[in-house]
């Protein structure tokens, strides 16, 4: 796919977002705009999932996915205010995080049982961390990998 075509699918979902918290935010009662904004996070899985193909250093964007978690943790929390301390729920960057560390889990040359317990591990981490979209997050973007890229 050409990088015209993958700016253009960023732009959808960035917009989708924020069609989805202005709904979220202002017009709290209106069901359209949480419906626009569900594009947004299968969207996001597929550019990790491209991101996680054509990046020559994995880590680096882990890395980066990790500081932007960090850094979008705290309006989150705020806006949300559903959790009594910053990180008793954690943004969806984090869940695009954990799918990204899956897919390279998926890539290794680890032995299955290794496997096994890195997806028990991270399964466990977020569920302790209350991540956005869950187990189910992890597996859209590891899916995303395997099937559409």
């Amino acid at each position: 796919m050409t990088t015209k075509y993958i700016i253009d699918l960023r732009l959808i979902a960035i917009l989708a977002m924020l069609i989805d918290h202005i709904g979220l935010i202002f017009f709290p009662g209106q069901i359209g705009f949480r419906l626009i904004g569900r594009l947004a996070f299968p969207l996001f899985a597929w550019g990790v999932a491209q991101g996680a193909k054509y990046s020559h250093d994995w880590k680096k964007y882990a890395f980066r996915l990790f500081i932007f978690a960090l850094i979008s943790q705290y309006p989150f929390y705020l806006f949300t205010t559903i959790a009594p301390y910053p990180l008793a729920k954690t943004n969806v960057v984090f869940t695009l995080l954990f799918g990204l560390i899956a897919i390279q889990t998926y890539k290794s040359n680890l032995n299955n049982i290794f496997k096994v317990l890195i997806w028990s591990l991270k399964s466990a981490i977020c569920y302790l961390i209350s991540s956005d979209y869950g187990i189910a997050g992890i597996l859209t973007v590891l899916f995303a990998y395997l099937f559409a890229s």
